[in-house]
């Protein structure tokens, strides 16, 4: 998964970090969100900005 980027929702805790893991642990460069980090998915609004902010290249 070298030079592949990933976005992990809920990826700070529980089988969304695990999940974040084991991605990193294969090369892709993960990004993880949650609702701990202040990122409310089920405004569309919000997740938008949130991925824009990543970068251009998450887009």
């Amino acid at each position: 998964m070298r030079d592949k980027k990933a976005i992990v929702i809920g990826g700070t805790s529980g089988i969304g970090a695990a999940v974040a893991g084991a991605l990193a642990a294969r090369g892709a460069d993960v990004i993880r969100g949650s609702r701990s980090a202040g990122l409310d998915v089920t405004d569309t609004s919000v997740l938008r900005d949130w991925i824009a902010a990543q970068g251009p290249s998450i887009i």
